[in-house]
């Protein structure tokens, strides 16, 4: 895998997968790690400042989504190297990303509640710190996550912004996840057709 190599050349191993028990003692892990932390911590934490390691969280937020889709086994691999290094060297521009995947990571584990709280971290960086080019995937994640303990229909509006600022950044992949994801939440969220007109 090229992504791999790259990053590997930056410094960063990404094991290509981990058994069951190797993957539950990596997200506790990670969850120790976090332990510590308020919200407000995490939010305002240090500025990676490294560009070696800047270029690894790149590489890794490109991995995020392509992993989902073809080796969703080994997704939280890449969701878990993303935090642990935002911790250790600081958040980057693309840190929203690992952290609104780790949030669905832990809800679809059962833990809404702190998948929950990450969705709405990976927010709030996005607004302090967060690259306009991984807006509409950062928001299309979380707001997934945030439909378990919000109304449906309050996360509608979460969606037509994530469309609109992926437009704006010109990504098509994450307007068009918002829009898919802004109609099946429509749906059961039970928005009358004549809505739909306006």
């Amino acid at each position: 895998n090229r992504f791999l190599s790259a990053l590997s050349q930056l410094g960063e191993e990404l094991p290509e997968s981990y058994s069951e028990a190797e993957m539950k003692f990596h997200i506790e892990q990670t969850k120790v790690l976090l332990q510590g932390f308020t919200d407000q911590e995490l939010t305002e934490y240090k500025i990676m400042d490294d560009p070696s390691k800047m270029m690894a969280m790149k590489f890794c937020a490109r991995l995020e989504l392509s992993f989902q889709m073809i080796k969703p086994a080994a997704q939280p691999i890449v969701t878990l190297k993303m935090v642990q290094l935002s911790i250790a060297r600081g958040m980057s521009p693309v840190s929203p990303i690992g952290f609104t995947y780790f949030g669905q990571l832990l809800a679809r584990l059962g833990d809404i509640e702190e998948g929950c709280r990450y969705a709405r971290i990976a927010h709030a960086l996005l607004k302090r710190i967060g690259s306009k080019e991984v807006a509409g995937e950062v928001i299309a994640t979380g707001t997934q996550v945030l439909c378990f303990v919000e109304p449906l229909q309050t996360t509608l509006e979460y969606h037509v912004q994530g469309q609109a600022v992926a437009m704006a950044a010109g990504d098509t992949h994450g307007a068009l996840i918002n829009s898919i994801f802004y109609i099946a939440t429509s749906f059961w969220a039970g928005t009358k057709l004549p809505v739909w007109k306006e």
